[in-house]
C-alpha cells in the first residue's frame, strides 16, 4: 500500500467514522478491571420468545387480538414469560423451590421422573400433571383462603396427603369473538379492555385434602355404620377460593377391610369443591381404617373415620302374650365405645313395664332388664344415654289365648290324673271342671300376680310346658293351693 493512499483515505473519512475508531481505541486502552465488552452481546444469538409456552398467570391473563400479540409480548416482564404455577403464592405448602427434588410427570398416561428445582420447573408440551411427596405421612390441614358453602365462607379443614400436584386448568372461553388468541396481557391492556374475561392460570398448585370429621353413625334398620366423609383438591393460593376445572382429574380409591364404599374410585376433575364418598361398615373397629390410593402411591394412605358409640338392643322384636302374662329379658350392650369408665344407659317403654328403668354398662360386658307385657298393642322399646346413638325395637302384645288354653289342658291333665288315682270314683265331670279351673287359677296367680302359692323355685320367664305344668300342679294339689292362699289373705 502507498502512504499516499492512505493520506487521501483518511482525508475521505468522515468526522463520525474518526469518533467511533477513538472510542475503540479508549475502550481497550482502559484497565481489566473496567474493560467493557461490547460485542459480547452482539455475540450471543437472539432469544426467540416464540419458542417459550405461552405464560398464563394469577395476575395476567386475558385474550388478545394477533394484532396486538406482538406489541404487547415486547413489554411483558420476563417472569411472566414463564408458564410456572405461581410458587411464591404457595410458600406456606413448599418452603424450598431452590434444591433439586424428585418430581414425577405424567405424560400421555406415562410417569416419568425428574430431579429438578421447583423454581425453574413447569408443566411442557403434552406433559399434563406432576406430583410431588411433600412429607412420608398425612398431616392436618386448615386452608387460609375460604370456599362458599350453604351461603357462607368458611375455610377447607380435614388432612392432606403428603403429595403436591401440578395440574393444568382448563382455559374459559371467550365472550368478545374479536379477541381470539389466548396470551399474559398487562394490567393497563385489561384495564381499558372491560369485555375481555381474564384466563385462570394454566397451571396450579393443589393438594390433596381429606375431611374426616363427620362420624359413622349406627343403622339399626341395616345393622351396620354408615356416613360420609369428603375429598377435594385444593388450590389455597388465593383468599376467596373458587372452584376451577382440571384437564385431567386426579383419580382416587378407596378401600378397607369390611366396609362398602360408594363411589370406591372418585375422579377429582375440579378445585375447591368437596366430594362426597359414602361408606358402610360392620365391624367393630372404632376407629374404621380407610386406604386412600393414588396413582403415585399404590399402597395408600392409611386414615380413619370414627365411630359414634352406639346402644344396641340384642333382643329381636317378637310377640308376647299380653295384660301382664307375660315378661321376657331385654339384652342391651355397648358398640363401638373405647373408653373404660361405666355408662348409665336408661330404658323406658310406651306400654308395659321395664324392671330396672336404668342399667350401668361398660366395654364389651351387657346388661339385662326385664320387660313385662300390659293390655294388648305395640310397645316400643328405647334405651338413651348421653353421647350414645339411641337404639329401639318394637314388641307386640296379644290377648292371652294361648295361656289361657295351655293353663285349661294343664288343669284338665292334673286333674284327669287325681281322679284316676282315687279309689272311688264319682263325678268326673265335676272332678275335671274343678282341675281345669284350679289349674288356670295357680298359673294366672304366678305368672299375672307373681303369687307363688305352691312356694316352689321357679324360674319366671314365661313358656307353654311352663304354663302347663305349673297348672298341672295345681289341679293335683288344689287343697294345698286352697290352705296356701287362705294363709297369705290371713296376713
Amino acid at each position: 500500500m502507498q502512504p499516499i493512499n492512505l493520506h487521501l483515505s483518511l482525508k475521505q473519512l468522515s468526522g463520525s467514522g474518526i469518533l467511533f475508531f477513538f472510542s475503540v481505541f479508549l475502550s481497550y486502552a482502559q484497565p481489566d478491571g473496567q474493560k467493557i465488552n461490547q460485542f459480547a452481546s452482539q455475540s450471543q444469538p437472539a432469544i426467540n420468545t416464540q419458542d417459550r409456552p405461552v405464560a398464563i398467570t394469577q395476575d395476567r391473563n386475558a385474550v388478545i387480538t394477533q394484532d396486538r400479540h406482538a406489541a404487547i409480548a415486547e413489554d411483558r416482564p420476563a417472569a411472566n414469560t414463564q408458564d410456572r404455577p405461581n410458587y411464591s403464592a404457595n410458600k406456606h405448602i413448599i418452603e424450598d423451590t431452590v434444591s433439586a427434588i424428585r418430581i414425577q410427570v405424567v405424560e400421555e398416561n406415562q410417569v416419568r421422573e425428574v430431579q429438578q428445582p421447583l423454581a425453574t420447573f413447569q408443566l411442557r408440551g403434552n406433559e399434563n400433571m406432576a406430583v410431588i411427596e411433600n412429607s412420608s405421612k398425612p398431616g392436618s390441614f386448615e386452608s387460609r383462603g375460604t370456599v362458599e358453602k350453604d351461603g357462607q365462607r368458611e375455610n377447607l379443614k380435614g388432612f392432606v396427603l403428603p403429595e403436591i400436584y401440578i395440574a393444568r386448568v382448563k382455559q374459559i372461553e371467550v365472550v368478545n369473538d374479536s379477541i381470539d388468541v389466548i396470551a399474559p396481557l398487562h394490567p393497563e391492556f385489561l384495564s381499558n379492555h372491560p369485555d375481555v374475561i381474564a384466563s385462570q392460570p394454566e397451571q396450579v398448585i393443589l393438594q390433596v385434602l381429606v375431611d374426616t370429621m363427620p362420624v359413622l353413625e349406627y343403622n339399626r334398620l341395616s345393622n351396620r355404620y354408615e356416613g360420609i366423609f369428603s375429598v377435594a383438591l385444593v388450590d389455597d393460593s388465593r383468599v376467596n377460593m373458587t372452584s376451577l376445572e382440571l384437564e385431567d382429574p386426579v383419580p382416587l380409591q378407596f378401600s378397607s377391610a369390611r366396609a362398602e364404599f360408594e363411589p370406591s374410585i372418585e375422579s377429582v376433575n375440579h378445585t375447591n369443591r368437596y366430594n362426597t364418598i359414602r361408606i358402610a361398615d360392620r365391624s367393630d373397629d372404632n376407629p374404621v381404617p380407610v386406604k386412600i390410593i393414588t396413582n403415585f402411591n399404590m399402597e395408600g394412605y392409611i386414615t380413619h373415620l370414627a365411630k359414634m358409640p352406639a346402644l344396641r338392643i340384642e333382643t329381636p322384636s317378637r310377640t308376647l302374650q299380653g295384660n301382664g302374662v307375660q315378661a321376657i329379658p331385654i339384652r342391651v350392650s355397648l358398640h363401638a365405645y373405647t373408653g373404660s369408665d361405666s355408662v348409665m344407659v336408661n330404658l323406658d317403654t310406651n306400654l308395659g313395664s321395664i324392671e330396672p328403668g336404668h342399667v350401668y354398662l361398660k366395654r364389651d360386658v351387657p346388661g339385662t332388664v326385664m320387660l313385662k307385657s300390659e293390655g294388648a298393642g305395640h310397645a316400643v322399646v328405647s334405651a338413651t344415654a348421653f353421647g350414645f346413638t339411641p337404639d329401639e325395637r318394637e314388641y307386640i302384645y296379644v290377648f292371652p289365648w294361648v295361656f289361657i288354653f295351655v293353663s285349661v289342658i294343664g288343669g284338665f291333665i292334673g286333674a284327669l290324673v287325681k281322679y284316676l288315682m282315687k279309689q272311688e270314683k264319682s263325678r268326673i265331670v265335676s272332678a275335671l271342671l274343678l282341675g281345669c279351673l284350679t289349674g288356670f287359677i295357680v298359673a294366672l296367680l304366678y305368672w299375672g300376680l307373681g303369687l307363688n302359692v305352691l312356694n316352689l323355685e321357679l324360674d319366671r320367664i314365661y313358656n307353654e310346658f311352663a304354663v302347663m305344668g305349673l297348672a298341672i300342679l295345681g289341679a293335683l294339689y288344689w287343697q294345698t293351693v286352697y290352705s296356701g292362699l287362705s294363709k297369705m289373705i290371713a296376713k
